[in-house]
């Protein structure tokens, strides 16, 4: 590889951001490989080192995005999901650090609504993994999760559904919302539906086998 000295520059290197997702571009949402980051930040003595050595260092990497899984029984909440997609959402992330961001894309509040992606492959127990990707949702964002698709009012008839589902806290009436982080994972299960609202409870993790549960219908 050619490294030129002073290309690029730090203060251009501090800004580069993920992929900008567009709101009016059909499918254009986050998906595998993830933008991931890190940097070694311990002093570093290059002086004893010759030309022909090689030094080996580790470098954490960090995910910029928050992960969604969904679980959904169809046979107990009648709900078909079809696709997925997310309100008041960020459409960017710096990478060093990692803060989501919004630009052009709503001059009003820097907020999108992300297009949707198909739903597909659910386990036998409902589960989807890495259903949806999104960056990260600030509080005062007021994002939420939208689901599209189908209640079936009986076995013969289905009308069509469209939820929004605010990243929000509530137990006994008393709560707040939700802040979505960067290399988080967010478990939706779904409680039950109509044909008008449907119920949900958050997992929230760190995206490893740790994890704590919001007991909170939505």
């Amino acid at each position: 590889n050619t490294v030129t000295d002073g290309i690029p520059t730090e203060r251009k290197f501090k800004e580069l951001v993920a992929r900008v997702i567009n709101p009016l571009e059909k499918g254009d949402t986050i998906v595998s490989s993830l933008p991931m980051s890190g940097a070694f930040t311990n002093a570093l003595n290059l002086n004893d080192y010759s030309l022909t050595s090689k030094l080996q260092i580790s470098i954490k990497l960090t995910r910029a995005v928050a992960r969604f899984d969904v679980r959904n029984r169809e046979e107990i909440t009648r709900l078909i999901i079809d696709s997925i997609a997310m309100d008041n959402g960020r459409c960017t992330s710096t990478m060093f650090p990692i803060e989501a961001k919004g630009e052009s894309s709503d001059p009003a509040n820097g907020l999108i609504t992300y297009p949707s992606r198909s739903y597909w492959g659910a386990d036998e127990h409902g589960r989807r993994l890495s259903a949806f990707y999104s960056y990260g949702s600030p509080k005062d964002d007021l994002g939420a999760l939208i689901l599209i698709g189908k209640y079936a009012i009986n076995k013969t008839e289905t009308v069509p559904v469209h939820y929004r589902i605010p990243f929000t806290q509530i137990n006994d009436g008393i709560g707040g919302t939700i802040e979505i982080n960067h290399n988080h994972r967010y478990t939706v299960d779904i409680l039950g539906a109509d044909e008008y609202n449907a119920q949900a409870i958050f997992t929230i993790s760190d995206w490893s086998d740790s994890f704590f549960r919001s007991n909170t219908p939505i």
